[in-house]
């Protein structure tokens, strides 16, 4: 986790998990690139886990679920490369990146012979609030012996919609 909940790119909106795979600019223009040709709707996406099972049961062309995985693993790691590295994220390179993975994926795993855009069957946990009720979800996360740790929450509304996120560090306190 970051102490800045803000996109660490164009510093325009909350990094949510929708916000980093699919609204960001840099993630846009890797979705629209003629490969994968998914157009991503800001107002429509309020959840992840339902755009990727909407994604996947299309009728029409859309990647596989492993090419899907391998992009949104590629978009992932662009990220922490700019974070951590301070590289500007490529699209191009991501698309070209998540295309040779899965060139890979397919030529050494026999099981993967079809490319199947079956229906995913993802089993839904987390469970939206009643009307007019919001769901708090927190983690927190310490490395042992560290003086510092984190605690983040996001708080969903019966949409799903992103009510608030917030994250805090805090200096932890000695005895003695």
């Amino acid at each position: 986790m970051i102490p800045d909940p803000i996109c660490s790119l164009f510093s325009q909106a909350l990094e949510t998990v929708e916000h980093l795979f699919l609204l960001c600019a840099w993630t846009k223009e890797v979705w629209l690139n003629p490969c994968f040709n998914l157009t991503v709707n800001s107002s429509g996406i309020t959840r992840m886990d339902k755009w990727l099972t909407e994604v996947l049961s299309l009728d029409r062309d859309t990647p596989s679920r492993e090419l899907t995985a391998e992009v949104l693993w590629t978009i992932w790691k662009a990220r922490n490369a700019q974070i951590f590295q301070g590289r500007i994220p490529d699209p191009p390179t991501i698309v070209q990146s998540a295309l040779t993975q899965h060139k890979n994926y397919m030529r050494w795993n026999p099981c993967s012979d079809k490319q199947s855009n079956a229906p995913a069957i993802i089993p839904e946990r987390w469970k939206l609030p009643d009307r007019g009720k919001l769901k708090f979800n927190i983690d927190g996360s310490r490395v042992e012996g560290a003086s510092m740790g984190s605690v983040a929450g996001v708080c969903r509304d019966s949409t799903g919609a992103l009510e608030l996120y917030c994250t805090c560090w805090k200096k932890q306190i000695s005895s003695g």
